[in-house]
């Protein structure tokens, strides 16, 4: 019986390892590139262009910086500009007001919850959003922190958002908007799906009617929902990104993952983003 025993266990060790065959390792396919963001430094110039518009910025502190723009109308003179930057967290809100001659003082503040630079790629990431020409976006690609999901890889859930506020006075009145952005979108494994929500503030004593200002108050929010397809392309690790609704429209980008105060965010080449010159001052 121990024989018999010793024979049946043999020929079941036999069999099992026949029967099992070994699992090849799955690769595992890491998209884009993986950075780690710094805070902005001080005396270092980064400028932003588009078209015939451009502008610049310097750091003087953490509770200031240099500004100056370029448009069809000319340079503006450099100006000081009032800021808060959190160094830890990246939390970044500025103040801008300027009296023009026409009698009217115009003011903005932007608030974004995370800015930080790529010493690697000489990019500040700093006001990632241009209302000028950035409203009649399905997809603001602003920066994103990735709620759910691996480093690496696109699949996952991601939320941004951004507050911009202006206004408009003078010795008769005063006029104000209040814009708050919040982007919230997922990507599984070839689709994607999301929600733009924007909440417009606006009030106002004065009738501007050159600046669409009237007299009143309003307080609306609309909401776009976007969908569609991508894929990945292992050769020039690049995203091919078509959105299906509400409009078509397909963007190529590059990922890219920064890992800023422990905390993992997705950026994007198209995403906006002021670059170092090469003075270094």
């Amino acid at each position: 019986m121990k024989k018999l025993s010793i024979l049946f266990l043999s020929i079941s060790f036999v069999l099992f390892s026949c029967s099992t065959e070994p699992t090849e390792p799955t690769e595992e396919i890491y998209m884009g590139t993986a950075y780690v963001g710094q805070s902005i430094p001080v005396d270092t110039k980064y400028s932003y262009s588009e078209g015939t518009y451009s502008t610049w910025v310097s750091f003087i502190d953490q509770n200031s910086y240099n500004w100056s723009q370029t448009d069809v109308q000319g340079e503006m003179p450099t100006m000081i500009v009032p800021c808060e930057y959190n160094t830890t967290t990246g939390e970044f809100s500025d103040s801008l007001k300027v009296t023009g001659g026409d009698g009217y003082t115009y003011g903005a503040t932007n608030y974004f919850p995370i800015s930080f630079c790529i010493d690697d790629m000489n990019k500040m990431y700093l006001l990632t959003i241009n209302m000028q020409n950035d409203t009649n976006l399905i997809f603001p690609r602003t920066i994103a922190e990735k709620i759910t999901g691996s480093e690496g890889t696109l699949e996952g859930s991601y939320q941004s958002s951004y507050k911009l506020n202006g206004w408009i006075s003078n010795a008769d009145g005063f006029a104000g908007t209040i814009i708050e952005g919040e982007v919230n979108y997922i990507y599984s494994a070839s689709t994607f799906s999301g929600t733009y929500s924007e909440r417009f503030i606006a009030e106002s004593t004065i009738n501007l009617p050159e600046y669409g200002i009237e007299i009143g108050k309003r307080d609306s929010t609309h909401t776009i929902t976007f969908n569609g397809t991508w894929e990945y392309n292992k050769e020039d690790n690049t995203i091919s990104e078509t959105i299906t609704s509400p409009i078509v429209k397909t963007d190529t980008y590059t990922p890219y993952w920064v890992s800023y105060n422990d905390k993992l965010y997705l950026v994007t080449s198209l995403t906006r983003f002021y670059q170092k010159e090469n003075t270094g001052n």
